[in-house]
């Protein structure tokens, strides 16, 4: 197995156990989010869902990767956006880091505009219906 499989699988690893033991409190922590970003360390990547994936692809494109996740115990479809550990510096440049950890980084941003949320979110859901169509 070369390095670069081996460091997207221990990815694979990281984030499955990150939406295992995790997401209930993530999702939590972005019902109430309104100017921040919640990144969370998963190997090589960074992730953050729902309102924080929003603005990390608003402020990533061209290096971000949004994916939608079906979850069991989640009644809706769920929104990640990724970004390689590299991209973070091109983050930092445009927000303020609030908090850092070893797993976790939080940036603050302009306030969400929901309405525009709104509709990348259900853009996002009805693309994934149609994918099990």
């Amino acid at each position: 197995m070369n390095t670069s499989s081996c460091r997207h699988n221990a990815s694979l690893v990281s984030l499955n156990t990150l939406l295992t033991t995790r997401l209930g409190k993530i999702m939590q922590k972005e019902s109430h989010n309104d100017n921040r970003i919640h990144l969370y360390e998963t190997g090589e990547y960074w992730v953050g869902f729902d309102k924080s994936a929003y603005t990390l692809e608003q402020f990533g494109r061209g290096f971000s990767q949004t994916t939608v996740l079906r979850v069991p115990g989640f009644s809706l479809p769920i929104v990640m956006c990724s970004i390689h550990h590299n991209q973070i510096d091109d983050i930092h440049r445009k927000h303020v880091m609030a908090k850092s950890t070893l797993n976790y980084l939080q940036f603050i941003t302009r306030p969400i505009d929901t309405p525009s949320y709104d509709k990348w979110y259900n853009n996002y859901l009805l693309e994934s219906l149609a994918l099990y169509e």
